[in-house]
């Protein structure tokens, strides 16, 4: 019984990993609208000289798709994309919990926040969102992280985190404005010039490469102009 105890947050993923493996079974063959895009994005990926991709700022997504598509060739194997960035943001958000609060209280508060619908409805999916969400809290946790124990590791951590999070989902720079403006709270000028310099590094090479390679510009085409697809 201790052992259980002691271990509620592995029991309980567990069971939630099984919820969202008989979900994606329900879901069979069913597909939402961006799933089909971002499946075609990544089946593309390779042939850019012939085809276009709808959503080339989110490259990372695509890339790890394509990687899954390769190796199973089956779309409920490859809801393990959306299954696995579910649960790791549960753990990740216990493991915030945790800086704060004893371990019931952490467990509590992560079985709460599984109830989420954005779990419930898009978690056995290849939808980007989740993958948006795991990496906004996970570079919060090192973040806050760093606030407790004042580790700057954590700090370079949490920008670098967000960086890579930029190419799976852009919803990611709403948590790296948040923690520029804590910076700006407390008057912490440079680390918030440190800070948003590393979050952009990733995405910045990124968006050289493409530019060179299409002479288009991410995300300043995709949402300022509209335009939607992208011949490489």
């Amino acid at each position: 019984m201790n052992f259980i105890k002691n271990n509620l947050i592995i029991f309980f993923l567990f069971f939630f990993i099984l919820f969202l493996f008989i979900e994606a079974k329900i879901y069979d063959k069913f597909l939402f609208i961006d799933e089909i895009i971002i499946l075609n994005d990544s089946m593309n990926l390779f042939f850019l000289k012939k085809t276009e991709l709808f959503y080339p700022h989110r490259i990372l997504s695509i890339i790890l798709l394509k990687i899954l598509m390769d190796v199973f060739k089956d779309i409920y194997i490859v809801r393990i994309f959306g299954i696995f960035f579910s649960t790791a943001s549960v753990f990740v958000f216990y493991k915030i919990l945790r800086l704060k609060f004893n371990e019931t209280e952490s467990f509590l508060g992560s079985v709460l926040f599984s109830s989420f619908p954005l779990f419930l409805g898009m978690g056995p999916t290849v939808l980007t969102d989740i993958a948006g969400l795991f990496w906004s809290i996970l570079g919060f946790y090192f973040y806050l992280n760093y606030k407790k124990n004042n580790f700057l590791k954590n700090f370079f951590l949490s920008s670098i985190v967000f960086s890579v999070g930029m190419l799976f989902k852009e919803m990611v720079a709403m948590a790296v404005a948040a923690i520029s403006l804590n910076l700006l709270i407390n008057r912490q000028f440079k680390k918030i010039i440190v800070f948003n310099l590393l979050f952009i590094s990733i995405p910045l090479i990124y968006f050289l490469i493409f530019f060179i390679l299409t002479k288009k510009m991410v995300w300043i085409d995709f949402y300022i102009f509209n335009v939607q697809s992208f011949k490489w």
